[in-house]
């Protein structure tokens, strides 16, 4: 297993179009990305290249989210419990 670097590499879902719903459509990514940004000690997820499962399954790459530390908390949820609750609380 090896770290991987990556800034940004989305893999477009061609099946995705904003029509179909207002809760997960782009603009609403991005108001949560944006509010994220803004809690203390946020900071992007470290990704891990799989290149052994990758080869076997015969993949360009197999990527995989490491998301134990988040916020100390090793849990990987803490990102999305954050963006819904807050309009409860503020």
């Amino acid at each position: 297993m090896s770290i991987f670097s990556l800034k940004l590499d989305i893999a477009q879902n061609r099946f995705f179009t904003d029509e179909k719903s207002d809760l997960f459509s782009r603009q609403q990514a991005r108001k949560a990305g944006a509010f994220h940004q803004k809690i203390n000690k946020y900071y992007p997820t470290p990704l891990y290249s799989l290149d052994g499962l990758a080869d076997l399954f015969q993949v360009g790459k197999i990527l995989v989210k490491d998301e134990s530390q988040r916020f100390g908390l090793n849990a990987f949820k803490m990102l999305g419990s954050t963006y819904a609750i807050r309009p409860v609380i503020v």
